[in-house]
């Protein structure tokens, strides 16, 4: 997701807000889940493409880290 006139303190309140709500809620068809994000911030890239990159590697990683969590 793409958060316009968002800083990366505020990105990361959202974040785990989302996290929180979706690990805590009970789904009926596949019960409780996990997610994870990664967080980039536009000044970390020079384009659109390479910002998407470095947020999928940064999800990736938070994927290795245990799951269910972000990594900034």
């Amino acid at each position: 997701m793409l958060l316009p006139n968002t800083d990366k303190s505020e990105a990361i309140k959202l974040i785990e807000r989302i996290r929180t709500v979706i690990s805590t809620h009970y789904f009926d068809q596949a019960g409780y889940i996990s997610c994870s994000f990664g967080l980039a911030a536009f000044n970390e890239a020079n384009n659109i493409n390479e910002l998407l990159s470095i947020a999928d590697k940064k999800m990736y990683q938070a994927k290795l880290n245990g799951k269910n969590q972000f990594f900034v």
